[in-house]
């Protein structure tokens, strides 16, 4: 088994084990106003990008759907949704949550696959929407590149990430978390998405191998994108302090989400 198939299954295996907790945290924020916060800013994009379009006009895929927290969304706005993701575990938990959310049978289709190499055929999607995905694989300029070929002329990919292991390279920044993480956990209850310690240990020494650990983001993001040739670029920094509640900013302060657009 080569190096690489031997770190896709770790990181397969690692999150088929977070599955359950992980979409506790999902249904917690399907379940309050921090869902709606995530909808008001994909809504911004959406109204800018595509100039108001139906919802129900769009074809959109969730990438790394994990437990399924935007295809829910999505699907809830009307849009046709495709929820894809390598982890079985994960996909099952998506399946779930879309029945608890009541949604019909056939508002999201499900796909077993790696995002590195979506399942579609060429301008496929008016949007890709993603959340926390690039910074665990092997390849992502190679995922970026797959992305941009199943969009459609025009379509959006819409990113959320963060330099969730840039501290493992950096004392002062894991100094810092270190010291955010010990004022804030009594008060942020979901810490890690209910990771245990050996789980964040496990996750760390992941991070490791990969990349985007190493990468000042998101402007390696930004870089990559427009050699992609994407004809239009949008970068939010801020974007953690409209979705994040006080508690999770406070926590990940030394991480904090950030948004970036990509159209076609």
């Amino acid at each position: 088994m080569s190096a690489t198939s031997t770190l896709l299954n770790a990181i397969n295996g690692y999150w088929a084990r977070r599955s359950e907790s992980f979409s506790i945290h999902v249904q917690e924020q399907l379940d309050t106003q921090e869902k709606q916060r995530w909808k008001s800013v994909v809504c911004e994009v959406l109204d800018k990008v595509l100039n108001g379009k139906n919802p129900q006009q769009l074809h959109v895929c969730d990438l790394g759907c994990g437990p399924g927290f935007f295809s829910i969304l999505t699907a809830e706005m009307g849009c046709h949704v495709s929820a894809l993701d390598y982890c079985t575990s994960m996909l099952e938990q998506a399946k779930q949550n879309a029945r608890r959310a009541k949604l019909p049978d056939g508002a999201i289709t499900f796909y077993e696959a790696d995002a590195l190499h979506p399942p579609f055929h060429e301008n496929t999607f008016d949007v890709l929407i993603t959340r926390n995905l690039t910074w665990t694989l092997i390849d992502p300029t190679a995922a970026y590149r797959a992305w941009h070929r199943i969009l459609k002329p025009g379509g959006v990919l819409i990113n959320f990430d963060a330099n969730w292991y840039s501290y493992l390279y950096n004392e002062a920044q894991n100094a810092q978390r270190l010291r955010d993480q010990q004022e804030q956990r009594l008060n942020y209850q979901n810490a890690e998405g209910y990771a245990t310690k050996q789980q964040c240990d496990e996750c760390e020494q992941l991070a490791l191998q990969l990349p985007l650990s190493r990468c000042i983001r998101p402007a390696w993001d930004k870089e990559t994108l427009t050699s992609l040739h994407f004809s239009k670029i949008y970068l939010d920094t801020d974007v953690y302090k409209r979705v994040w509640s006080p508690e999770e900013q406070a926590f990940y302060a030394s991480s904090p989400q950030f948004m970036i657009v990509g159209v076609k």
